[in-house]
């Protein structure tokens, strides 16, 4: 089930802020850049046909993702930051979230090739003109980019694992169990004015008491929810007929060390109460991810891609196609020892999507306040297909309770 994105906005946004500028320029270079080689690589080998294909009416065909990228990215940093409208406005009935008809949107797509080359021109343009736009402007751009490629996957999942990107060999698992007990205390959640990345539903910080409570050390397992399944419960989504698991690159053979994905908010409760535990509420759970010093990441401040010819410390951005064994990025842990809140499957909470004290809408009301209906659950820590910041600990996703067709899991609490 899609969201609305920063292309569906109708005003220009104020520009008070840093432009981006010196060191930060290069900076955001590099990132856009880095990002644009990575989602080509993920489009890549998706066959004509396929892209312009929805497999489940919630979600729009992978041509139309790839299209919408550009899109949002000419909208905004073009036309809204610097007045060019060539690059937008004549793509809107095709890429608008707003402007185009959902159910039309395969048959209105050019074919890939066009839909590529667009991608080209909006971005040389952009980064030709980079140091004369609000860098926090530019992050939404390309979280965005983050966030609709986590898409594509999971649109190639629902049609059958269709992905073709290169693929690395998952590290060995480790056997953890038992939960984590975590200190109570003060906590201060959210992000301030120094996070450049941070949505508008991340902001302001809030303060909140948080009463000591215990955290699954790991993600509930493939294994565990077999169990489960064999004492009446109902299956994942990702869990195919003839006993093997559904990734977006393809089957792969059922392995009880994977994290269970593609449940949802009522089955993972049914499962946590059927443990004699529960959801984590998302303050216990970013209290759990970030402690008192209010880490970026669940292990600190360094980058998920890890150093130089050193594995990632969590499992993203599709490294090796599918979910890795749980446990499998010992780097990656709390100091506490919790597991895998980074990367992995998406967790369920009990909470519902909700606005901070104070919350005012950037760049444009349609990202997070439509979904302050309370029908919508949060999520936290990413997936296997995630990439970039949106790992971090402070990031909110949502979604209806119902849905299973995403990369979501479960961590039980007490």
């Amino acid at each position: 089930m899609e969201r609305r994105s920063p292309g569906a906005a109708r005003r220009p946004p104020s520009h008070r802020g840093r432009r981006g500028g010196g060191t930060a320029v290069t900076d955001l270079r590099a990132r856009l850049e880095a990002a644009r080689r990575r989602t080509l690589e993920i489009l890549r080998g998706i066959d004509d046909e396929a892209a312009h294909r929805a497999p489940h009416p919630d979600f729009s065909p992978i041509a139309w993702h790839a299209g919408h990228i550009a899109y949002t990215e000419a909208r905004w940093l073009l036309e809204y930051a610097q007045g060019q409208e060539d690059l937008s406005e004549p793509f809107a009935e095709r890429f608008s979230q707003e402007r185009s008809i959902k159910a039309r949107r395969g048959e209105l797509c050019p074919p890939m090739t066009e839909i590529l080359e667009y991608m080209a021109q909006v971005r040389c343009r952009v980064l030709a003109s980079l140091d004369r736009i609000e860098a926090r402007l530019v992050w939404v751009v390309l979280q965005h980019e983050y966030q609709h490629c986590e898409t594509v996957a999971v649109v190639a999942y629902l049609a059958g694992g269709i992905l073709a990107v290169p693929k690395r060999e998952a590290p060995r698992g480790r056997a953890l169990s038992g939960f984590v007990s975590i200190e109570g205390g003060r906590a201060r959640l959210g992000s301030d004015a120094r996070a450049p990345w941070a949505y508008d539903n991340e902001r302001p910080e809030r303060c909140v008491d948080v009463a000591p409570f215990e955290l699954a050390r790991a993600p509930v397992t493939a294994g565990e929810w077999r169990a489960f399944v064999e004492a009446g419960g109902t299956a994942p989504r990702s869990w195919l007929p003839d006993g093997r698991i559904l990734t977006p690159c393809g089957p792969i053979p059922f392995d009880p060390d994977l994290p269970v994905f593609g449940v949802s908010q009522a089955q993972a409760e049914a499962y946590a109460r059927a443990c004699g535990a529960r959801l984590p509420t998302e303050e216990e759970w970013e209290w759990a991810a970030r402690g008192a010093a209010r880490r970026t990441y669940p292990w600190g401040e360094a980058d998920p891609a890890g150093a130089p010819g050193s594995p990632p410390r969590c499992d993203y951005d599709l490294h090796y196609g599918g979910p890795a064994p749980v446990g499998a990025h010992p780097v990656g842990d709390t100091p506490e020892g919790v597991a895998d809140l980074a990367g992995g499957v998406w967790e369920w909470t009990q909470s519902t999507f909700r606005p901070h004290p104070g919350f005012e809408p950037w760049p444009y009301r349609g990202y997070s306040v439509p979904y302050f209906d309370g029908k919508h659950a949060v999520l936290r820590g990413g997936s296997f297909a995630t990439r970039g910041t949106i790992v971090r600990a402070a990031f909110r996703n949502w979604y209806p309770p119902a849905v299973r067709e995403i990369f979501s899991g479960v961590r039980l609490a007490r």
